[in-house]
């Protein structure tokens, strides 16, 4: 089965771009990750290492979307009373670490 962006069910990504349009929103990112890691979870379940490590690259990839907001934010924009919230919850974080993990091992 080749690479095809498509999360079980048959379903688009949709929360990508969610991402991408609410880039300064954590909770969109949260979201994505959730949605990201089920697709995980369904694809290595029926066996697709393909599909599976599609959408554990998709997840690695957002802390460095993280850190490049960060970087593109000006030093007002951490100044202000309501400044980004850029960091992931700590169970996404350590989700996140766990995948880094099993990859490296």
């Amino acid at each position: 089965m080749g690479t095809t962006g498509r999360i079980p069910g048959g379903k688009r990504k949709g929360r990508g771009e969610a991402v991408k349009n609410n880039p300064y929103d954590i909770y969109e990112y949260a979201d994505y990750v959730s949605l990201l890691s089920r697709a995980v979870e369904y694809y290595h379940n029926h066996n697709d290492d393909e599909q599976t490590e599609y959408y554990i690259e998709r997840i690695l990839e957002i802390p460095g979307r993280l850190e490049e907001m960060k970087a593109r934010t000006s030093g007002l924009g951490w100044k202000i009373k309501e400044r980004p919230e850029l960091e992931l919850p700590d169970e996404i974080e350590e989700y996140i670490l766990e995948l880094q993990r099993r990859r490296e091992s």
